[in-house]
Parts: C-alpha cells; sequence; structure tokens
C-alpha cells in the first residue's frame, strides 16, 4: 500500500512515513526501501508517459508541460541534469519535468542519474522532516505559537523563494529573447 499511496503523491506520504517510522508503526529500513523504489518507479512511468506524448503528438497537454519547464528550466534540452534534480525539490513541477524528459527523449542514462540524485536528496529530507517532527511534537505543541510562527516563516519564505527563481529565470529570458 505504501508504494502505490508514494507513487501517486509523495511528499506528504513520505512524511508521515517518517512519523510512523518515529513512533514504531513502520519498520524503518523497509519504508525507505519501498519509498526509494516507488519514487524509482514513478519517474519511469512519468518519463515514458513523456515518450507516449510525444510519438502520439499530444499536443495540448505537451504545450501545459514545456511551458512550465521552460519557464524554470529554458536550458533544458542542452543541459538537463540539474533541472531534474532541482524539479524534484520544487513542488508542482516535478512531474511535468519528468514528462517532457521523455519528451524531449533525454538520454535515459542521464534521465536515471539525475533521478537518482534526486530520490538520494529528495527521500531522505521529507522522511526526515517526518520524523523530526515526531521526535518533538511534544515541545512543538508546548510552543505552538512559535511553531506557528516557524511554519509561517517557512512557508511564506518557500513561496518567496519560488517566485525569485521563476522572476530571474523569466528576467534572463526576455534578456536573451532581446539579444538574439
Amino acid at each position: 500500500m505504501l508504494f502505490i499511496v508514494t507513487a501517486i503523491e509523495g511528499e506528504l506520504v513520505i512524511i508521515f512515513s517518517g512519523v510512523a517510522s518515529h513512533l514504531g508503526i513502520l519498520d524503518t529500513p523497509t519504508v525507505l526501501i519501498t519509498i526509494f523504489a516507488a519514487a524509482g518507479m514513478k519517474s519511469f512511468v512519468f518519463y515514458k508517459l513523456g515518450g507516449l506524448l510525444q510519438r502520439f503528438h499530444k499536443q495540448k497537454m505537451i504545450r501545459y508541460v514545456q511551458h512550465k519547464v521552460r519557464s524554470f528550466f529554458p536550458n533544458f534540452k542542452q543541459k538537463p541534469m540539474v533541472p531534474i534534480i532541482i524539479s524534484k525539490l520544487i513542488y508542482g513541477v516535478n512531474h511535468a519535468t519528468l514528462i517532457y524528459a521523455g519528451f524531449a527523449k533525454i538520454k535515459p542514462r542521464i534521465f536515471i542519474q539525475a533521478e537518482t540524485i534526486a530520490n538520494l536528496l529528495w527521500v531522505p529530507a521529507f522522511f526526515g522532516i517526518g520524523y523530526y517532527f515526531s521526535a518533538n511534537v511534544s515541545e512543538i505543541t508546548r510552543n505552538f505559537q512559535k511553531f506557528s510562527l516557524y511554519l509561517a516563516i517557512f512557508v511564506i519564505g518557500f513561496f518567496a523563494l519560488e517566485y525569485i527563481i521563476r522572476s530571474i529565470v523569466e528576467f534572463k529570458n526576455t534578456e536573451n529573447d532581446g539579444t538574439e
């Protein structure tokens, strides 16, 4: 069950798995192996979906995916490794990037290397968040106002960082368009 749910909705499931592991509900090594396997399978399925969309010329879907990926990573086709890794950490961009990698016919070797690195960063980060919060839940509830403030700062900071990155990429794109 964990395998299927992780493949569908990764981040929250991994966080809750960290909590369950800390509480002793789930076996930590088994959970981590299952999550890594599900993440790898999901990546492969979305990559293959991109290849199928390319083959069957599903224009509307591909235009959406291209726009989403190119707004963050304008040089994706030339240098796909770093964007594939970074996209794993940007909520809402990863699936589009995986599909676009298949559509753009990124070499499977490069795709597998990038996704392996991304999963080695992504899984422990989100699992660790769940594990940490579970370990510190009494401290969090005791200082709920302080925790709420930190959480709000984190969420605002996350969206601000995403906005800044998007603005920089758009600025570089308009700057490049003007010089060509």
